[in-house]
């Protein structure tokens, strides 16, 4: 441990931003599979063997400078949210944070809860953690993925791959990116629907309203079908494959079609009760 009072230092200030990250690194007795080596400046980087194959999390040499290096080549000014895989010992988000605007956000996926233990051990990470820009995650799931980046789909995002934290496990970063840029994407083309339809959308719920608030509601239908059986028809090769068993069930059953499948039904002579 490089500094007592340093590393206390961090874990207070990760465990008040960060909860239950704080509460997931106090139950780790050791840094075991994370090897700490100190460079000719006195810097501290991390070193992981995966194998037969011992690499540096960071340069061995003058990490500052890397990281110097590999987020200069960013334009900080051209987006608001960077998401970064990787932590490390944090000397690339380090910088990032000095670059980008102030209402910017950084969200910062780490793998290794035994890689953040050494960092906060090693490295006085005080500026960075109590930075309100940072969003860190440690192994996250989807959902916690989703959750960080939800109400955040109308900035201007960019994806930041730290080399030496994928080198660790590329497996796992290349799925957590493919999970990110999923999510993105979907929120992307959600919003161009929006602004595509939003007019139109509006306006049939002006023409409609008439009839919503004249209607019964969903719950006059609790119950009403209790040991019937229902035929939900939704869109696809199955539906036409499935026809002449809805046709002949059709008194039979209780009929739920989906919008597309609902015109289908109509031209077969089927009229779907829902």
């Amino acid at each position: 441990m490089k500094n007592m009072a340093e590393s206390e230092r961090n874990r207070a200030l990760l465990k008040k931003r960060f909860p239950d990250l704080g509460e997931r690194i106090a139950v780790l007795s050791g840094i075991g599979g994370v090897e700490v080596v100190e460079t000719k400046g006195g810097d501290f980087v991390p070193a992981v063997t995966t194998g037969d194959r011992r690499g540096f999390v960071h340069s061995r040499f003058d990490p500052a400078k890397e990281a110097e290096r590999f987020i200069g080549v960013i334009d900080a000014a051209a987006y608001d949210l960077f998401i970064v895989f990787g932590f490390g010992f944090g000397y690339h988000v380090e910088r990032l944070l000095d670059g980008m605007g102030g209402d910017s956000i950084a969200l910062v996926i780490e793998r290794d809860p035994r890689m953040l233990k050494a960092a906060l051990e090693m490295r006085d990470l005080a500026r960075v953690l109590g930075d309100e820009r940072l969003i860190l995650l440690l192994d996250p799931g989807e959902d916690e993925i989703a959750n960080a980046l939800k109400g955040k789909s109308s900035r201007r995002s960019t994806l930041i791959l730290h080399r030496g934290s994928f080198q660790t496990d590329p497996d796992y970063y290349g799925n957590v990116q493919g999970i990110v840029k999923s999510y993105l994407s979907t929120k992307e083309v959600n919003i161009a629907t929006l602004a595509k339809f939003e007019k139109a959308w509006a306006s049939n719920i002006a023409r409609n309203i008439g009839t919503f608030t004249g209607s019964p509601g969903a719950g006059a239908f609790y119950n009403a079908f209790t040991g019937v059986p229902a035929i939900v028809a939704a869109a696809g090769p199955s539906l036409h494959q499935s026809i002449d068993f809805i046709r002949a069930n059709r008194n039979r059953a209780v009929i739920i079609a989906v919008d597309t499948s609902y015109r289908i039904l109509r031209k077969r002579g089927i009229d779907p009760h829902f």
